[in-house]
């Protein structure tokens, strides 16, 4: 390509009201089969939120975590599903193949 070309831009509802916030360059990217405009936006900072607490986890690796409250999250039932998985596996039991912590997890 050799010079410039004018192509169409088709924006989302979102996208159109934001157009005016465009700052500086923007990359053309061809990805999966199409091309995609990735734009720097300039965006007003919002307002401040005011709120009454907080929620401090502190991660570890007896005790999972323990939250600012007290509350103590151990994983003995993800450790319980882990080992149980595990003695299939050394028999090479076909329920060994599912997802060790889907039950606990999802």
């Amino acid at each position: 390509m050799s010079s410039r070309i004018k192509v169409l831009m088709i924006l989302s509802p979102y996208q159109e009201v934001r157009i005016d916030q465009i700052r500086g360059q923007a990359d053309l990217v061809y990805r999966n089969g199409a091309f995609s405009l990735c734009a720097t936006l300039g965006v007003p900072e919002g307002d401040l939120i005011e709120f009454d607490g907080f929620l401090g986890v502190d991660l570890g690796i007896v005790t999972i975590t323990v939250d600012s409250d007290g509350t103590v999250y151990s994983g003995a039932a993800v450790t319980n599903i882990r080992k149980r998985h595990g003695a299939l596996q050394r028999v090479r039991a076909r329920s060994a193949k599912r997802l060790s912590g889907q039950d606990v997890n999802h």
